[in-house]
């Protein structure tokens, strides 16, 4: 009730008891493997014809999204949330689930050799889901994670997330300089880090303890080239189009 989550899922609040009862239940068989009908066996009182409405309700519209944010924003208000961190970092990676091969994205796990089709999810330092989206196994997500905090941070009256924890599937060189661009680090973790160079324009001065993992080389001139055009991808990123 303090975190209106009923009401942003029904688009008004409860007319009875029996309507959500048929929400929660909804929500349930979304959540498992459970059709309507096998909820509402569950359920005493509760018919499989309303729990199936109250499914196709939450399927449009953006109403799980809205009451996903309704729980993560009270979560952050609550005093203990403060001693977890200070809401401006997050982290995020990707969760294979298991999903028809009929699915248009679902793609075969490598691991599991199964269909799947993944999860990938922004966690703040308060322990709260900011930001979830359904993408193909098997490939790059360094533009979902850029995603995920851009969504967030359009909201001017959120803390705004300053820094992105991610794997290595959750990187590329040119992300990482468009996450800056767009006001926060992309911050990997990377696989082999031993075999990794830090590369810095031709006569930058570099300490003499980090010489061996610098190669200076990189041209100023072909970064003045391209500057104006990576500044107009980041403005398409964050205007949406």
């Amino acid at each position: 009730a303090a975190t209106g989550y009923s009401e942003s899922l029904l688009g008004h609040r409860a007319h009875s008891a029996d309507e959500l009862v048929a929400l929660y239940g909804a929500l349930l068989a979304h959540g498992t493997d459970a059709d309507a009908k096998g909820v509402a066996s569950m359920i005493p009182g509760l018919e499989p014809a309303q729990v199936t409405v109250a499914m196709r309700a939450l399927e449009g519209g953006g109403r799980l999204r809205r009451a996903n944010e309704r729980v993560a924003e009270f979560q952050s208000r609550v005093p203990i949330a403060a001693l977890w961190g200070d809401g401006d970092k997050a982290s995020a990676d990707m969760m294979s689930l298991d999903a028809s091969r009929h699915l248009w994205n679902a793609r075969v796990d490598p691991r599991r050799r199964t269909y799947a089709a993944g999860l990938y999810t922004h966690v703040r330092d308060r322990w709260g889901i900011v930001y979830d989206q359904p993408i193909v196994l098997n490939e790059r997500q360094a533009g979902v994670a850029i995603e995920g905090i851009e969504q967030h941070n359009s909201t001017v009256d959120r803390i705004r997330i300053s820094l992105l924890a991610v794997d290595t599937h959750g990187y590329t060189n040119p992300a990482m300089a468009v996450a800056k661009l767009l006001g926060f680090d992309l911050c990997p973790r990377l696989r082999d880090l031993a075999e990794r160079k830090l590369y810095l324009p031709r006569g930058f001065n570099v300490p003499e303890g980090l010489e061996a993992v610098t190669v200076r080389r990189v041209s100023m001139a072909a970064i003045e080239r391209g500057w104006d055009e990576l500044l107009r991808l980041a403005a398409s990123i964050r205007s949406g189009r």
